[in-house]
């Protein structure tokens, strides 16, 4: 929702260093608007925002990866656990994220579930074992979203450093954000292509 954009011009590529109730009024005022059934927090960042708001509908929360180390311990831990006993369900991306959420944060097995990344299989498949394998250097692929905290300027340097070490290969970023511009010309240096969002991820 664009109820974020806010929240990014205020705290830059890596909102998570902050918080602006601003944003959970203007959520708050959203739901009441349009009064959703329920709400989806995809991932910590919505969800913080999405429990500041105090919506009266059950909220889900899908949990997209394991918890920064910071919250292992001490009142961050308290938080977050806090932060996700509001919600009816958590939906997790992993077996392993499933296992943080339950064991760290405390949420009851009864309302836990593991839902992982999926693909579909009508559309992207391995090439079949008749089929002719095709010639040619191996591909590094980044795909995800152009932010600091998907490293994509790592992703770039690790090709770098391969071609100087005299790894043949191809390398590939495929993806959009904030990062976009200021990765061009580093990739471009490193060899890497740059091919913007993409619906044929396969």
């Amino acid at each position: 929702l664009a109820i974020f954009d806010h929240e990014r011009a205020l705290f830059g590529a890596n909102p998570g260093k902050g918080f602006d109730p601003r944003v959970a009024i203007r959520l708050r005022q959203y739901c009441h608007r349009n009064s959703p059934d329920a709400v989806i927090a995809h991932g910590g960042e919505a969800l913080k925002y999405i429990v500041a708001a105090r919506l009266r509908v059950p909220v889900a929360y899908y949990a997209i990866g394991t918890v920064a180390g910071s919250v292992h311990g001490g009142v961050r831990r308290i938080l977050w656990g806090q932060l996700v006993a509001r919600t009816q369900l958590v939906a997790a991306v992993s077996d392993d994220v499933a296992d943080e959420c339950r064991d760290l944060l405390g949420v009851a097995t009864r309302k836990l579930l593991v839902i992982p990344n999926g693909r579909d299989a009508g559309r992207f498949h391995p090439t079949s074992p008749s089929s002719p394998v095709p010639s040619h250097l191996p591909v590094l692929v980044f795909v995800g979203r152009l932010t600091s905290g998907k490293r994509p300027d790592v992703f770039v340097d690790l090709v770098r450093v391969l071609h100087e070490r005299g790894v043949r290969c191809r390398a590939q970023v495929i993806g959009d954000g904030p990062l976009a511009d200021e990765l061009e010309q580093r990739a471009r240096a490193a060899s890497v292509e740059m091919l913007g969002e993409r619906a044929d991820v396969d």
